[in-house]
């Protein structure tokens, strides 16, 4: 007596796709009509630069109220000298703090897997105390303490240690790139080590196997497999950075911040200086985004996604006109026991 195992019947090609085509088609024209909103949305504020006829229309039409903001301000702002340079003074003060950050937070992580039980300590002593308290407090005393601590330290007076103080107390760009220095790189420290704690361990014994050193086996064999762990946090960190910014404008510095509140102290038009302000940071931020995931993509990441072109979404918009042809989905089914 032998028994024959059939496999089970399989649904149909269009009952398989039925749940999710429908369900995806759906979520399409929803996004097509929130993006044809937000186009119209944007254009509409676009044209308000140029004339504020139609929107002081719309808002008196719709709220009873006079519009309260002039938009076209906006084009004003973005001629600003000063802006440019702030603009600049901002992105440049972030790129080295952040590279400076993520060098100290290299060294910080492997000080923490040190064997040198007094490298630990300090490296530990330094991360719970940068991560543990505000990057306020720790740029206004970068600012206004260090400098008197490296003074006192310095007997003569004349010395490296008074010069370094001079600098720090003297130039605002100095103290708030200190701070965030410091800063970043106690977080960077704790990014690296996860990625490092990620790699395999027979990864190191088998660069010792090999012959090689451990700094040697980490700079060749580890350290290379951890960027795909440490790169995608550290871009939001740097993105992090860029804002972070914002609070050197305390001690002076004549970022972007800054610079935006003497332009409304003089004019009085805050929310629109405040809200182009708020523009050169979202373009800045999103070109950091662009080049993050460029990056991720090089190191295998991401994997690039198929999208559909306009053509296919035209057609998927209008099924009708064009008729949509749905992907031949064949599934295998198992031949009987009896012949395998």
């Amino acid at each position: 007596m032998t028994t024959t195992v059939r496999p089970a019947p399989l649904q149909t090609q269009d009952e398989e796709l039925h749940g999710p085509v429908m369900q995806r088609d759906a979520w399409f024209l929803i996004n097509i009509a929130l993006s044809f909103t937000g186009v119209v949305a944007v254009g509409f504020l676009v044209y308000s630069l140029v004339d504020q006829g139609p929107i002081k229309t719309f808002w008196l039409a719709t709220f009873r109220n006079t519009f309260p903001y002039d938009i076209s301000y906006l084009k004003t702002y973005f001629t600003f000298p000063q802006v440019y340079r702030a603009v600049q003074v901002t992105f440049i003060l972030a790129i080295l703090a952040q590279m400076t950050g993520v060098i100290l937070g290299l060294f910080s992580a492997l000080g923490r897997q040190s064997r040198v039980a007094v490298v630990r300590v300090i490296a530990g002593l330094y991360i719970w105390i940068w991560r543990g308290t505000p990057v306020f407090l720790q740029l206004v005393l970068t600012a206004y303490g260090i400098p008197i601590i490296l003074e006192s330290m310095d007997a003569g007076g004349k010395g490296v240690l008074t010069k370094i103080a001079l600098l720090i107390a003297t130039n605002s760009f100095a103290a708030g790139y200190v701070a965030l220095s410091l800063n970043e790189g106690a977080y960077m420290s704790e990014i690296v080590r996860a990625g490092i704690e990620a790699i395999d361990r027979g990864q190191m014994e088998a660069g010792k196997a090999l012959g090689m050193t451990y700094r040697l086996a980490m700079r060749r064999i580890v350290l290379p497999q951890a960027l795909k762990v440490i790169v995608p946090p550290t871009g939001n960190e740097f993105i992090s950075m860029l804002k972070t910014t914002s609070l050197v404008s305390y001690i002076g510095l004549q970022e972007l911040t800054l610079v935006t509140l003497q332009i409304y102290a003089h004019n009085f038009k805050v929310v629109e200086s405040l809200v182009a302000a708020g523009v050169y940071y979202l373009a800045m931020t999103t070109i950091l985004s662009l080049i993050q995931r460029q990056i991720e993509i090089r190191l295998g990441e991401r994997r690039s996604e198929v999208r559909l072109g306009l053509r296919e979404n035209l057609r998927r918009l209008f099924p009708g006109a064009s008729g949509v042809r749905r992907p031949d989905v064949t599934a295998a089914t198992l031949p009987p026991k009896e012949h395998r």
